[in-house]
């Protein structure tokens, strides 16, 4: 009996490996030509071609968001440029007015220093404004009607002598 389990184990290790020597035979369908290419190959294939298009959209995306970076950037430059011109001219157009009506600004300079930001406080409490130092729409819109205001008093003191 042990000489039958012994062979009957030696046939089940055996078998595996009678059968791993044996040649491999073509598995493909009859009807189907050495020319013509298998699923596997056209799968492949369409994977190549897939990668292929992925990699050129990448670097399309790519190409196309350094661009709109760079124009982004140059736009900033721009702007900031221009915006610190307009704010410079606004400021010592500020500084102008408030000297004109009498206020201490220092240097009429267009950049906010201590006796600017003083004489818009001055300005701002004698205007019943919030005192806070800023140059805001309001505080040009009273700039704008005390300076119509005096000069309208002005022209009128002119023609009444």
């Amino acid at each position: 009996m042990k000489k039958t389990v012994v062979a009957l184990c030696l046939t089940m290790v055996m078998s595996p490996l009678v059968f791993a020597d044996a040649p491999v035979t073509d598995m493909s369908t009859p009807e189907q030509s050495s020319t013509e290419p298998t699923l596997q190959q056209k799968a492949q294939t369409m994977e190549k071609d897939v990668k292929q298009k992925a990699e050129v959209a990448g670097q399309d995306v790519t190409q196309k968001t350094h661009q709109v970076i760079t124009q982004t950037e140059k736009s900033v430059k721009k702007w900031k440029a221009e915006s610190a011109t307009k704010s410079h001219k606004m400021i010592k157009a500020v500084q102008a007015d408030l000297k004109e009506l009498g206020y201490k600004v220092g240097q009429i300079d267009g950049m906010i220093g201590a006796k600017t930001k003083a004489a818009i406080r001055k300005f701002q409490a004698d205007h019943h404004q919030t005192s806070d130092g800023q140059i805001t729409q309001k505080l040009k819109n009273t700039l704008q009607k005390v300076k119509a205001t005096l000069s309208g008093q002005s022209s009128n003191e002119q023609s009444s002598q």
